[in-house]
């Protein structure tokens, strides 16, 4: 599988990207779909599942009983929290999202400024049955998973319904449970042309939101149908004072008799 990232050229971080070797990861209220990562989260049970899961995350024995006893008789919910805290929590994940698609048009009109940018791809590696990319190990504060190679990072498939995920109730979840996961993954069904491939970085997991990757990691570029000449040079340009650098030029150009776009070489 190849996964592929699209980047409109009026934007000098897309410049800057390109030339030191970085995916940026976005927070979710960086990114264009509002309901993109909101979470459904409960509290319910009684007191002594309230101290059981206060246990678990380290409070002081002398502060459990207080804390237990507050959360219960006020059943906490996510309205609770004030906009500013909810997305001071929701921005502690951080999300890079690529597309299986280089040929989709409504993504060359929404990511590449109406064909006028580029799409890369991006080189993959499978381990076992994932399938992620390899980032370099300094941007990461830990190992993070110990059964994957360093740096390496798996990407998940998005899932688009028209329903969000049901409640998770934060009591019953374990320290290993993915309940959480099911948010992140999911979005609403106007967003399936995108074909999405995702993955996460928690922020204290990471020293920057821009992710340095291996020069070899961008395998292809592909100039937008319109993208000038100007914008081409420069890109080659870019890419051939890279050492180790093996990055294929393309060329997206419109099939005449259909409502589609065929990739060829650039010459």
């Amino acid at each position: 599988m190849d996964f592929y990232k699209y980047y409109s050229l009026n934007s000098d971080f897309t410049w800057e990207a390109l030339r030191e070797d970085y995916f940026y990861f976005s927070s979710p209220s960086q990114l264009n779909d509002p309901f993109d990562c909101r979470v459904n989260l409960i509290w319910k049970g009684d007191e002594s599942d309230t101290k059981k899961w206060l246990q678990k995350k380290d409070f002081k024995n002398k502060d459990i009983d207080m804390l237990a006893k507050h959360i219960h008789n006020y059943d906490i919910q996510l309205d609770d929290f004030t906009p500013e805290e909810y997305k001071a929590a929701r921005d502690g994940i951080k999300i890079f999202s690529v597309t299986t698609n280089p040929e989709n048009i409504l993504m060359w009109s929404h990511y590449a400024n109406n064909h006028t940018g580029i799409c890369v791809k991006i080189k993959t590696i499978k381990w076992y049955g994932d399938i992620g990319v390899k980032f370099r190990a300094c941007n990461f504060t830990r190992e993070l998973v110990h059964d994957y190679p360093q740096g390496y990072i798996p990407f998940s498939e998005v899932k688009y319904k028209y329903e969000m995920p049901s409640a998770v109730n934060m009591l019953y979840i374990k320290d290993n449970d993915h309940a959480l996961e099911r948010f992140i993954l999911t979005k609403h069904f106007d967003w399936s042309y995108e074909e999405e491939y995702r993955t996460t970085a928690f922020i204290h997991d990471i020293y920057d939101q821009k992710m340095k990757y291996h020069t070899d990691t961008i395998q292809e570029v592909i100039f937008g149908m319109d993208c000038s000449n100007d914008h081409k040079e420069y890109i080659i340009d870019i890419f051939k004072n890279k050492e180790k650098s093996k990055v294929v030029f393309k060329q997206a150009e419109p099939i005449k008799t259909e409502y589609g776009l065929n990739i060829v070489d650039y010459y």
